[in-house]
């Protein structure tokens, strides 16, 4: 089939329509084949191929790869190292306390298993939403039971263990692979928190209140020693007295203070000297 088109001196001008067409389809197809005959997989991502909707046998590593243009469709899984922030959950303990936790898994997708993954979640986002979430809240709520309000504080290292081990056996069922469980944050009751603190307070207290009574009782045995110490010295003296005749020992200790000078005030011939100086002998 032919159109005859006039061109701008006036003259017609034969253009052949089929061969227009078949030319245009040919351009269309050379670019299809050259621009979906291949598929790049990024590192850290498993490539694989549907075929009419069929999931293909063969997998793909990172890198350049080719396919059937139009017949077959490049899609890839995430297998990287990844964290999964679980946010809000809410358990209640076995002393009936309320509490909310956060919960950081870090998984990866087993990398044997990206066809069932794709098959049954499509991708990794999908995955969290409708597997590790509900694990992960399933798992904390069976761990929060089995341990007082109290424990989940103190015993924080035994619950996580708990919440790992049953996290990571469940998970496997969905394909993936559980390496580390962190309870990142508690959040009780207004109710708990302030019944905590008063405890803290308490213990606080009563620890400040018996290292007090130690240091009192340390410092009341100093004083019981050191009046002991004074009172056998009082004792000591008093028989070095009695031993020395008495007067003498005063006129002696008299002596060994005095500081060899004479007093420069008189008193009359009446007055009795304070201290009597002993007599020579004849």
């Amino acid at each position: 089939m032919s159109v005859f088109l006039k061109n701008d001196a006036g003259g017609e001008v034969t253009v052949n329509v089929f061969r227009v067409v078949v030319a245009v389809a040919a351009a269309l197809f050379v670019v299809t084949v050259v621009w979906g005959g291949w598929f790049i997989v990024s590192p850290g991502e498993i490539g694989l191929l549907t075929r009419a909707g069929s999931i293909q046998d063969q997998t793909f590593d990172e890198g350049f790869h080719f396919k059937l243009p139009l017949v077959e469709t490049n899609h890839t899984v995430n297998v990287q190292t990844i964290t999964y922030d679980g946010e809000g959950i809410d358990a209640g303990t076995r002393d009936l306390q309320s509490v909310t936790a956060r919960v950081a898994v870090i998984f990866n997708v087993d990398k044997s298993a990206v066809k069932d993954v794709f098959r049954n979640y499509r991708d990794v986002e999908t995955l969290e939403g409708r597997a590790l979430r509900p694990v992960i809240e399933e798992t904390f709520k069976a761990a929060a039971a089995r341990h007082t309000a109290e424990e989940l504080i103190t015993q924080r290292a035994v619950v996580r263990d708990e919440l790992m081990a049953n996290a990571r056996e469940k998970l496997l069922r969905h394909y993936v692979i559980v390496k580390d469980i962190n309870i990142t944050d508690f959040s009780f009751s207004r109710g708990f928190s302030a019944a905590v603190e008063s405890k803290v307070t308490a213990e606080q207290q009563a620890k400040k209140a018996s290292h007090d009574l130690n240091r009192i009782k340390t410092e009341g045995e100093q004083r019981v020693a050191q009046a002991t110490a004074e009172a056998e010295a009082i004792r000591v003296q008093a028989e070095a007295v009695t031993k020395q005749g008495g007067a003498e020992y005063v006129h002696l200790r008299w002596i060994d203070k005095w500081d060899g000078k004479m007093p420069t005030t008189q008193v009359s011939s009446n007055v009795t000297p304070f201290i009597g100086l002993p007599q020579a002998s004849k």
